[in-house]
């Protein structure tokens, strides 16, 4: 039996709250396609420590720190999940979708970056071309 994941919606939640923060694919949800959940969440510790020292030392209010902890997850994940948006999406290629694929063939240097954009030590994927939602912010997690 074949199981795929095109029906599988995005969203990002509140990552934090009283007593409480959410890292990785806790914090947000995109397409597994690319694997990049322990990775996500390492960036988003990361992130979150960051906010949890400013606010142990004094340096800000948890007011301050934790909606700057959302806010820089966010700009972090937005790129690949955007990304991650095209291949869970179903219906007709738009024109122009497979060129990029074509150009990798004999491109190893292109390849390499695309595969590193996937495996995340290249930083964005934004030089590929790709359909987005059209959002500037997060979509909402499902009631």
């Amino acid at each position: 039996m074949f199981r795929g994941s095109a029906g599988l919606a995005g969203f990002f939640r509140r990552p934090y709250g009283f007593g409480w923060a959410l890292v990785g694919d806790a914090g947000y949800h995109k397409n597994p396609i690319t694997a990049r959940g322990i990775t996500d969440a390492f960036r988003d510790a990361e992130l979150l420590a960051g906010a949890i020292d400013d606010t142990f030392s004094g340096r800000r209010s948890a007011n301050d720190a934790f909606p700057e902890y959302e806010r820089n997850r966010n700009e972090a994940a937005m790129p690949m999940y955007e990304f991650d948006l095209r291949p869970g999406e179903t219906g007709a290629a738009a024109p122009g979708d497979a060129e990029p694929f074509a150009a990798m063939r004999d491109n190893e240097e292109q390849s390499s970056r695309f595969l590193g954009t996937i495996a995340g030590t290249v930083r964005s994927p934004s030089s590929f071309p790709r359909r987005t939602s059209g959002r500037s912010s997060p979509p909402p997690a499902p009631a």
